[in-house]
């Protein structure tokens, strides 16, 4: 039997993409699987998948913007299963835009869902694993937050934000209550986004991009990874373990990248130009089509 055997494990941003991947993933792991999206269409053809395969899931139609809603989440799953043990937190919003733009609307729904949504469905889940003494959140995070790219300023600013709130979390929340704070960082993710895109220039950016993209079923992998690491790992510490001087391991950090090493070499003028309307394309044209996982 592992680790994630019947854990009560809440997915956010589940009705699609990386979201859906794990669900899955997690369900086949043998987990009870609370799949959480504002998209109640693609909750209910997830949930008929995993329930015809015989897996255990239950879905919760839920706005992380909304407060009320992710409460009403948590305690749907503790009432459902008896306890909330996992925390995925996946629901996302990127939109491209250059600082000139001012696209203010923009910028607010990316704080909105990569901030304030990962910090309500936190608030969420916290009371009942704190009283457990157990519990794991993985916030997902992005390459983005270690790494500014082109016309991705403020979808950069709330994932460099993850970080920082995870490292925070593992500090205070592992040792005194038993609770394990993570992040998984993917690179570009096919997730059939690129099929969207209708501008003829934006449609040859977003072509380019898709070329070096991953599978989300990889990063749900990693996903099974990190949540079944065990918490000692006393003498056998890894780099990718977070651990404090009593070799208890309070999370893990794990940065997946696309189909291209990452460099940090700073590019020329005409490289980041290129690159910035590259960006520009991708933005006019997909940036109402982008959906909120």
């Amino acid at each position: 039997m592992n680790y994630l055997d019947n854990k009560t494990v809440i997915v956010t941003g589940a009705s699609s993409g990386i979201g859906a991947a794990t669900a899955k993933a997690l369900a086949a792991q043998g987990a009870n699987v609370v799949a959480a999206s504002r998209d109640k269409e693609g909750l209910v053809v997830l949930i008929s998948d995993l329930q015809g395969c015989g897996h255990k899931a239950v879905s919760c139609v839920t706005d992380v913007t909304r407060a009320e809603e992710t409460q009403a989440m948590a305690k749907f799953a503790s009432d459902t299963y008896g306890s909330v043990d996992i925390l995925v937190n996946n629901a996302g919003l990127m939109l491209f835009s250059s600082w000139v733009d001012l696209a203010i609307r923009d910028w607010h729904a990316m704080v909105d869902v990569n901030i304030k949504g990962y910090l309500n469905s936190i608030a969420a889940v916290l009371p009942f694993m704190i009283e457990q003494k157990s519990g794991q959140i993985l916030n997902m995070d992005s390459v983005a937050g270690h790494q500014v790219g082109p016309a991705a300023g403020v979808y950069s600013a709330t994932k460099f934000f993850v970080q920082a709130m995870t490292e925070s979390m593992r500090k205070e929340l592992g040792v005194q209550h038993g609770i394990r704070a993570s992040t998984i960082s993917p690179g570009v993710i096919n997730t059939g986004w690129a099929d969207k895109v209708t501008n003829p220039e934006g449609r040859k950016a977003a072509k380019a991009l898709n070329e070096i993209a991953i599978a989300p079923e990889d990063i749900s992998r990693a996903v099974i990874y990190a949540l079944n690491q065990p918490a000692s790992q006393r003498n056998r510490q890894r780099p990718d373990h977070l651990a404090n001087p009593s070799g208890l391991v309070t999370g893990q950090a794990i940065l997946i990248i696309h189909k291209t090493r990452v460099t940090h070499q700073a590019a020329s003028p005409h490289e980041q130009e290129h690159q910035s309307r590259s960006h520009q394309r991708l933005h006019r044209s997909y940036r109402d089509r982008q959906p909120v996982r």
